[in-house]
């Protein structure tokens, strides 16, 4: 299967595989398991109803949905269609879905009964939505996914997807807290693809485990596309919680690939397991994406487990993996990997001269599996698009062996278990209080999650506030994970000449507490 020829698109691969792979086990869930052949039928169905709903050719088409095998059946049926798909992330509030589904004039939206409850509040703002459709139980004014499987309309009229078309749009936080849709084409998809394949070595003989959130680039890239072009068999759950059910079903399926987070393999690394587990552990291999994974945690795994625990690098931008520590061959301690197959990259200074060897600078990108751009920001693709390299606003340097490292990430940015808080963004809401004078976020270091906000305010004149008051707001405008763990309240913040919060002073005075009470936990 020739992933890089230009005729080749994500919807004809997924036609090849059923055709090769057909009674082939493809997906397990819960109690149910597809064959390639069974998933090829799901989503000829699935395409054929979407397309009687008026969908077509570079319709854009939002996926809000926990994962279940109907997420995969939409995703592919609505490619086939030539349509665009955004996956929207489970963990939004109402407030932020509406965003992207009017900034990205999607006219169907499919989700489940749960996050339904998310959607309702918003249902008669929201300008370009024609039709939600349902997965699970009837709910009125809205159309039952499983109805798809009695279609029997003909479409004589299809238009089928190009390499060089959108194939989904993915919505990734600005620095400025606008959300940014970077779309990715067949032909971004299809070259990531090729080289997550090639850095696993998957084949149709493993078996892996996907419980991460599909709506994340990184998952459905390595965990569904990578595998199914192999003919490999999923086992989905539908999340992470509870966390004994990915042990299990690792023994139970003889799981050979665990991809996860960098919470998800220090949880591991401290499990309790019995010496000889480790002789009779299936996996092969594992994938660490999402945030970075510490060095303690690496070793940690390594020693209990003796497999291989490979760490990578990458965007939404570069539809997942730019680097990663190559299976065979030297894993180094803190570094990201050497640039996968078909990927470039340089590193530049401030004047955009390229730095050679242990010298810090930008790290652009160069490769097919670098987006178009962002969705209807023509200014905010220039500014990241260059000349073919993209500007990824990620401090780093490369040593004599070419293997990278990340010295500093995007200015600011903060990863909360694996997922990305832009400051800024809950700094402009936060700004929205009628108490609020002035406000700033920073992250603070956290055991459980890696890094949490921590919001440092300045209330107005006569306005006494409490900690629960700004918590119960967040709470409402805000997704969880992106809410501060906590408050501060001061009388002023320190700037600069030219009146610029000083974040580089707070930041530093957090550090020192920190390590103060560190200091003092030692000689308690």
């Amino acid at each position: 299967m020739d992933l890089r020829n230009p005729k080749m698109t994500v919807a004809t691969l997924i036609e090849q595989a059923v055709a090769e792979h057909g009674r082939r086990k493809c997906l397990t869930y819960e109690k149910t398991t597809y064959s390639y052949r069974q998933l090829g039928w799901k989503i000829e169905q699935t395409a054929k109803g979407l397309h009687q709903l008026g969908v077509e050719k570079g319709h854009r088409i939002g996926l809000f949905l926990a994962n279940c095998p109907e997420y995969i059946f939409a995703y592919f049926g609505n490619l086939k269609l030539g349509g665009v798909n955004v996956p929207i992330n489970t963990f939004l509030s109402s407030s932020e879905v509406q965003f992207i589904l009017d900034d990205c004039e999607i006219s169907v939206v499919i989700t489940d009964n749960t996050l339904y409850k998310v959607l309702e509040p918003i249902l008669p703002d929201l300008r370009h939505l024609q039709h939600v459709i349902i997965v699970g139980d009837d709910v009125p004014g809205t159309i039952a996914f499983n109805s798809f499987e009695q279609s029997s309309f003909e479409p004589a009229d299809w238009i089928p997807p190009s390499h060089e078309d959108v194939a989904v749009i993915h919505y990734t936080s600005g620095t400025t807290g606008r959300p940014k849709g970077a779309m990715l084409s067949h032909k971004n998809l299809l070259a990531a693809i090729d080289s997550n394949t090639d850095i696993i070595k998957i084949s149709h003989r493993d078996k892996i485990i996907v419980f991460l959130p599909m709506f994340h680039v990184f998952t459905f890239v390595v965990c569904i596309l990578a595998t199914f072009s192999r003919g490999t068999q999923i086992i989905l759950l539908g999340s992470i919680r509870p966390f004994k059910r990915i042990g299990k079903a690792i023994m139970r399926y003889r799981i050979s690939v665990l991809v996860g987070v960098p919470q998800v393999f220090n949880a591991l690394a401290n499990l309790d397991v019995p010496w000889f587990f480790r002789f009779i552990n299936p996996i092969r291999v594992c994938v660490s994406g999402g945030a970075p994974l510490s060095v303690e945690v690496l070793e940690k795994f390594k020693q209990k487990f003796g497999i291989p625990l490979l760490e990578g690098y990458g965007l939404s931008e570069t539809t997942g993996g730019i680097c990663v520590n190559p299976l065979k061959g030297p894993q180094k301690a803190l570094s990201i990997g050497p640039p996968i197959k078909g990927v470039e990259v340089k590193i530049l200074d401030e004047d955009d001269i390229e730095l050679g060897v242990d010298n810090v600078g930008e790290l652009l990108v160069k490769a097919d599996n670098v987006m178009l751009g962002y969705y209807n920001q023509p200014e905010e693709t220039a500014q990241a698009l260059q000349d073919g390299w993209l500007r990824t606003g990620d401090m780093a340097k490369r040593d004599k062996d070419g293997y990278l490292y990340i010295v500093d990430r995007k200015k600011d940015m903060l990863i909360v278990r694996g997922m990305n808080v832009y400051p800024r963004e809950v700094e402009e809401i936060l700004n929205t209080h009628p108490k609020v004078e002035e406000c700033v976020v920073i992250g603070v270091p956290d055991k459980q999650r890696g890094e949490v906000p921590k919001a440092i305010i300045t209330l107005k004149e006569n306005t006494p506030a409490t900690e629960k008051e700004f918590r119960k707001f967040c709470h409402e405008k805000i997704a969880m994970y992106k809410n501060p763990k906590y408050f501060e309240f001061r009388k002023t913040l320190p700037k600069t000449a030219t009146g610029k919060v000083r974040k580089d002073i707070l930041k530093r005075e957090e550090f020192e507490k920190q390590q103060q009470a560190t200091e003092e936990k030692i000689f308690i």
